[in-house]
């Protein structure tokens, strides 16, 4: 694993923990206790995972599971979207099951709903199909530079406050060890990737 996208993994981790202490706090704020409980419960649960997930990385044990797609990416962005304020759907038309490196996997669809989330982005849809990913939101779409950078397979140079682009770099490294493709493109809608 390149020692950027580690870092960049372990930046993520730590925006989700104060994700999840903005959440308690807000809950504690508004005297409702049992949804601070609920996100108590959730940090802990992705403490643990977390934990494993490293430890799997920085010790280079690959925990490659045969996984239905559709299903893994729906279990995902249900964690997620409550954390990040936004909406996902996830429309499947086809379920296939592939052998994945979920701790790997998993970073990339949280990266996708990041940085879906910090492009002002209110709506994230995934729509898996036999041949194909698509994940499309509705946000400001991808800076220019990124979007050449990427499609020309050159190094990710952003001058965005919010990303040096190393994180779409992460997913596509991911996705590359799959032997799946990655292209970005921006529509009237937002951003769009294609796998």
């Amino acid at each position: 694993m390149r020692q950027e996208t580690l870092i960049h993994d372990m930046k993520n981790v730590m925006m989700l923990m104060d994700l999840f202490i903005k959440k308690i706090d807000q809950a504690l704020t508004n005297n409702d206790t049992e949804i601070a409980k609920k996100y108590v419960a959730k940090m802990g649960t992705k403490i643990s995972v977390l934990i494993q997930d490293f430890h799997d990385l920085l010790s280079g044990q690959n925990t490659i599971k045969e996984e239905n797609v559709a299903e893994l990416i729906k279990q995902i962005c249900s964690d997620a979207a409550d954390l990040y304020n936004i909406t996902i759907e996830v429309e499947s038309y086809f379920h296939s099951s592939q052998k994945l490196h979920l701790t790997k996997f998993r970073n990339a669809i949280i990266n996708i709903i990041k940085n879906a989330s910090e492009s002002t982005s209110t709506k994230l849809v995934f729509s898996i199909s036999k041949d194909s990913m698509l994940i499309q939101d509705n946000g400001s779409g991808f800076p220019d530079e990124v979007l050449a950078s990427f499609n020309n397979n050159s190094k990710i140079n952003s001058t965005k406050e919010l990303g040096n682009g190393e994180g779409l770099q992460s997913v596509k490294d991911v996705f590359s060890a799959f032997d799946w493709d990655m292209k970005l493109k921006n529509t009237k809608k937002g951003a769009l990737i294609k796998v």
